[in-house]
């Protein structure tokens, strides 16, 4: 009886063993495997130079892609079966330890990049949020909500948004900054859904901006049209005074011909320029 313990004793012991090795090495791939989609930023497959550079640095970089490509086509890039033969070699020659170590000087570069990314992608919250806020009030109103993300979107994030502060019917920096935080807390990985989310609204921010500089831009063609009233394409002094009086049509007579020929009368690219000057001042 003694002796048949010891020998289940030691069989028990065995695969336990096996079994816990087993699982270091399925927690060992699914780093592995980690890692590479974090490093493949675009998702095509392959992580390419620029994408090592970005993480890792650029001496880190030619590192892993001269070391990794080697076991696979050598095309320049690495694919998901190069990353994992590089990692299973280290653990096959070098021991597990070793290869884990290696893997975990990747993933510290990797988070080293992401709070690197959380700095930039505050600040991005922050600049949508001043965005929106078209009178500087502090408050995203629902009309202002409503004039960049259109009815549907505008009532959804006045609803969703407001709830995290005082229900004022506005939203506030601090209601604002606490819906995408929302999303990080929510679950693993939840940055990258506040990123998704954070894009969505920046997508509207750029459409309308882009929106609004044609509006502009019609109206400063559409001016000069008015106020060239002999049809000739140049405004004369006489036509801004009829319009503006003496002392705003020496003012824009001075200013704007000073951006073309000085010849005493405003072309459309001077009219433009002029324009285009005091927007890139303020």
């Amino acid at each position: 009886p003694q002796q048949y313990q010891t020998k289940k004793s030691s069989s028990l012991l065995s695969s336990l063993k096996e079994s816990g090795t087993k699982k270091t090495q399925e927690i060992f791939s699914s780093r592995v495997r980690a890692t590479f989609r974090f490093l493949d930023a675009d998702m095509d497959g392959e992580i390419t130079q620029d994408e090592l550079i970005a993480v890792l640095g650029e001496d880190h970089a030619k590192y892993y892609m001269e070391n990794v490509d080697h076991y696979g086509d050598q095309s320049g890039t690495v694919d998901l079966n190069e990353w994992t033969s590089f990692f299973r070699y280290l653990a096959d020659n070098s021991g597990m330890t070793e290869a884990s170590n290696a893997l975990k000087e990747v993933e510290i570069w990797i988070a080293h990049h992401q709070e690197k990314g959380k700095h930039s992608f505050w600040a991005r919250v922050h600049k949508a949020f001043h965005d929106l806020d078209h009178d500087g009030d502090g408050h995203a109103s629902r009309d202002e909500l409503v004039k960049v993300l259109g009815n549907e979107h505008g009532e959804y994030y006045i609803h969703h948004m407001d709830s995290y502060g005082d229900n004022s019917g506005t939203i506030d920096l601090k209601e604002w900054k606490s819906y995408f935080e929302s999303y990080i807390i929510a679950e693993e990985g939840g940055i990258s859904q506040a990123e998704d989310a954070l894009k969505f609204v920046e997508s509207y921010i750029e459409k309308h901006e882009h929106e609004e500089r044609e509006r502009f831009w019609k109206r400063v063609e559409s001016t000069f049209r008015n106020l060239d009233v002999n049809k000739d394409e140049s405004i004369e002094y006489d036509e801004l005074k009829n319009v503006l009086g003496d002392e705003y049509a020496r003012y824009y007579l001075d200013n704007c011909d000073s951006f073309g020929d000085g010849s005493g009368t405003i072309d459309m690219k001077e009219w433009q320029s002029f324009f285009r000057y005091t927007i890139e001042s303020n």
